[in-house]
Order: structure tokens, then sequence, then C-alpha cells
């Protein structure tokens, strides 16, 4: 599992590469990987709370598995310091299912990490 980031707002995801996929191609660094991490972020986004809803300070470190189809097929939160967001990220990701399929086969990841943090 790679372990790279993308922001949001002022809220943070972790996810798989350190950048969307317009910041890629504005800085020529433009990979089809930074384009399916774009996507996973993108989908699990829009089940988030807004940056004006967020908690702030609050930190949640989640992991999931998507089968071929990017069905979640299982969901663990790794480290939250706060059951509320921890049920939240949870949710967004569940409901995010199925998450985007990559450009490239060979860019597709079982095991995704993503870190919510709101940012004060």
């Amino acid at each position: 599992m790679r372990s790279l980031f993308a922001g949001l707002f002022a809220v943070t995801l972790f996810v798989s590469l350190p950048a969307t996929s317009a910041e890629t191609r504005r800085t020529n660094h433009y990979s089809p990987m930074a384009e399916y991490t774009a996507s996973i972020f993108k989908a699990v986004k829009q089940y988030l709370p807004s940056e004006s809803e967020a908690r702030r300070g609050v930190s949640c470190k989640v992991s999931f598995r998507q089968n071929r189809s990017g069905y979640v097929q299982e969901i663990k939160v790794i480290k939250c310091s706060d059951g509320t967001t921890s049920n939240l990220l949870f949710q967004a990701i569940a409901k995010a299912s199925p998450m985007p399929q990559p450009t490239r086969p060979e860019d597709f990841q079982e095991e995704v990490t993503i870190t919510y943090a709101p940012q004060p």
C-alpha cells in the first residue's frame, strides 16, 4: 500500500498521491496514478462534511479494501481522536462505493488508507 496525500478545502485527506489531477497537470507531472487517486479522493470527499461543518483538530486514519470492481469490502478505523468523525469517514467511504476505476489496470490498489484531518 502506498501512503501519499492530497488536500481538500481546509480538510486534508491523505490518500495515494501528493496532488489532485489539476495540480499534477499544472506542474507537468501528470500520471494516470495521480488521476486515479484524485478520483478516489473526489468520490469520498462528496460525502464528508463541508469545511464549515468539519470538526477542527480531529484526525482519523482509516483504511479500506476494495475489489477489482471498486466495491468496498472492508473498512477499518486505524486511529481516530473522535468517534463521531470516525463514523462520518466510515460512512463517506461506504457511500462512495463503488470507487472509481483507474485508467490503467496496473494502477489499481486493493487497499487504500485515508487520513482525514480538518485544519484549524
